[in-house]
């Protein structure tokens, strides 16, 4: 069986062996990662991570798969409509690669009574949920050192960003800032799971529109990051900074959208400070 694995995992990684060296290789599939989201950017990250031999995952979601994702989720189809997202993330990393070591499945909102043990012995962190909530992702990644890395997309385009907790606290001036309004009736790490669900009916916007290329590409942008982050090979996107790519525009950049120059972001706390008014 031993065997068996070996031949299977060295073919799988046959052309990637190609570029990065047996140590780098090796570097990443002895990472665990805790992955949030399962959606349109997580399906893919699933995918392409597991594609890479990885031992051990942590995947969380608290959906089932439901006909709207079917534009856009790579797990989403006719067969798993109604199944839990993490469920079956876990049977394609399994299919993918059989020889995985662990997966454990979290098929509920992440809140701070799980949050510790979601996070707790792994590597590194995949941010792709899209609850307000999942701010405290951030806030146990880097109480526990744990680098983090998110992507998140809009109609035409999509972003990657990646947190290094390990040696940095990753807040700029403008993020304490905004944060403090943002939380200001309550500190988000002493919220219930009751207090954190209504807090997301507060903030959250309604669906907008979504393809699925731009989700796949969001993946493959956290996928890159990642990768860059383990192996020390590249340039990585580190915060401030993050990669925005629009191919609807044509644009590629690395961007600081927390800059202190960026006058728009004073625009951005006096609208925060307006809506929480309204909110308390």
């Amino acid at each position: 069986m031993e065997h068996i694995a070996e031949k299977y995992i060295n073919g799988m990684l046959e052309r990637t062996s190609k570029f990065f060296s047996p140590e780098e290789i090796s570097r990443v599939r002895e990472s665990t990662f805790a992955i949030c989201g399962m959606g349109g950017v997580g399906s893919i990250t699933v995918e392409l991570f597991a594609r890479w031999g990885i031992h051990r995952f942590k995947l969380l979601d608290k959906d089932k798969y439901e006909y709207s994702n079917l534009n856009r989720q790579l797990f989403a189809k006719h067969d798993t409509i109604g199944r839990w997202k993490v469920d079956v993330a876990s049977e394609r990393i399994k299919d993918i690669n059989p020889f995985v070591e662990k997966v454990k499945t979290f098929n509920i909102r992440v809140d701070n009574k799980n949050v510790k043990e979601f996070i707790s012995g792994s590597d590194i962190v995949i941010q792709s949920g899209d609850s307000p909530s999942c701010k405290i992702i951030y806030e146990e990644a880097r109480k526990q050192r744990v680098p983090l890395v998110n992507g998140y997309c809009y109609p035409t385009g999509a972003y990657a960003q990646v947190f290094d907790f390990r040696n940095h606290e990753c807040q700029t001036f403008i993020d304490r800032m905004y944060n403090r309004l943002k939380w200001k009736r309550e500190n988000l790490t002493d919220m219930s799971p009751e207090e954190l669900d209504e807090w997301d009916k507060q903030l959250m916007h309604s669906p907008a529109a979504t393809i699925g290329f731009v989700t796949n590409l969001t993946g493959c942008l956290i996928r890159i990051e990642a990768i860059k982050l383990l192996t020390g090979k590249g340039k990585v996107c580190h915060y401030p900074k993050r990669i925005d790519v629009n191919p609807f525009d044509l644009t590629l950049k690395a961007s600081n959208p927390s800059s202190i120059f960026n006058f728009s972001n004073y625009k951005k706390l006096l609208q925060m400070r307006a809506k929480m008014k309204n909110i308390q």
